[in-house]
């Protein structure tokens, strides 16, 4: 048994990669599950809210609505794209240990099409493995980016609106 304090042997496929891949798995599965119910919790929300406000509050409360469900949208794509994009990794992770110095297309069964595409291909295993986690982590920050520039752009509008609204009952 390993004590705790052991290093311990890091793959060298895994040391070359982003380290965020953990979290980036963890946060993507996690958000999935919350920003697929977000949907249907807004649209309640706002069915709810709509027929109680004046016109004024109900058209802040509408915009607020529309940007945080294009916000849970967004993310929902991003985050479900994000764990395919994973899944290809995990997968060229996988035919890497079972291939580590590469698959011999000369012992593979192909027809001569399909020999000459694979010959075409250029890259080891490795370089496909860190396009790949690259990939998923782009992915992954835009989503984010474009998620957050929604929530900044509805706080931003839905704050001016808000405060020019409790001026004009105000005056």
């Amino acid at each position: 048994s390993r004590a705790m304090n052991e290093p311990t042997n890091i793959d060298p496929r895994l040391a070359r990669v982003a380290p965020t891949w953990e979290v980036e798995l963890l946060i993507s599965g996690v958000a999935i599950f919350a920003m697929l119910q977000l949907p249907g919790w807004l649209d309640d929300a706002m069915f709810a809210l709509e027929p109680r406000l004046e016109r004024d509050w109900r058209m802040i409360a509408v915009l607020a609505y529309f940007y945080s469900k294009s916000a849970a949208i967004v993310l929902a794509c991003t985050f479900a794209l994000h764990l395919l994009l994973r899944a290809q990794w995990i997968a060229l992770m996988g035919v890497h240990s079972v291939f580590p110095r590469g698959i011999h297309i000369d012992d593979a069964r192909m027809g001569p099409i399909q020999r000459e595409i694979e010959a075409g291909q250029t890259g080891s295993t490795e370089e496909a493995i860190e396009r790949a986690d690259n990939r998923a982590s782009v992915v992954f920050a835009i989503g984010v980016s474009v998620a957050l520039i929604i929530a900044i752009v509805c706080i931003v509008f839905c704050t001016t609106l808000l405060v020019a609204t409790l001026l004009t009952n105000l005056v």
